[in-house]
């Protein structure tokens, strides 16, 4: 449970020393919009869409259906 407790608080840690390194706005001109958005957190929102496609593609894709093994003895290795 402690070492629960640590390893969030260092991750907490680590997320605001990022923030604070990358809080300065930066200006995206996409055709005709312009808009000013923190370098933070547009690396945290292309960091959540891309789990969230990956989630996606993942849960859309063909899964195998595994077959059950033949009854009779295991095989041996030789």
């Amino acid at each position: 449970m402690r070492a629960k407790i640590l390893s969030i608080i260092i991750l907490l840690l680590l997320v605001i020393v990022f923030t604070v390194q990358n809080a300065e706005p930066l200006l995206i001109e996409l055709w005709f919009w312009n808009f000013s958005i923190s370098k933070a957190l547009l690396i945290f929102l292309v960091l959540a869409v891309g789990v969230i496609l990956g989630l996606i593609a993942g849960s859309l894709a063909p899964r195998k259906k595994s077959s059950p093994l033949p009854p009779g003895p295991p095989s041996q290795l030789l």
